[in-house]
């Protein structure tokens, strides 16, 4: 049978096959990506940021326009979420895994 598209019958058809708990059978591998992942975006950018104003933009940020700090918090950013990517991957595959499972549950998939 088709899946509801709708939220009342989804929610219907989920707690009826996997009770309540099968609304958040992927909580916690979900914690466990995005808390790695925004502790490192906001410890790296700020790393990232430190680095581009001691080594390349040696005046100091104020010394710079708007287009520059622009710039380098885009740019710092960017290099922040690439150190995110490769720390929250792992946890990325399992929560993929988990919603394409209908088993469900960490143990099915690992």
């Amino acid at each position: 049978a088709k899946f509801p598209t709708s939220l009342g019958p989804a929610l219907t058809r989920i707690t009826e096959a996997e009770g309540v708990n099968g609304l958040y059978k992927g909580l916690t591998p979900l914690w466990g990506r995005q808390i790695p992942y925004t502790m490192v975006k906001f410890a790296a950018f700020e790393k990232v940021v430190e680095w581009f104003y001691s080594n390349i933009f040696t005046k100091g940020k104020e010394a710079y326009g708007k287009t520059t700090q622009l710039g380098v918090t885009f740019a710092s950013g960017y290099i922040a979420g690439v150190f995110c990517a490769v720390v929250s991957h792992p946890a990325d595959t399992i929560v993929s895994k988990l919603n394409q499972n209908s088993e469900g549950g960490i143990g099915a998939i690992v």
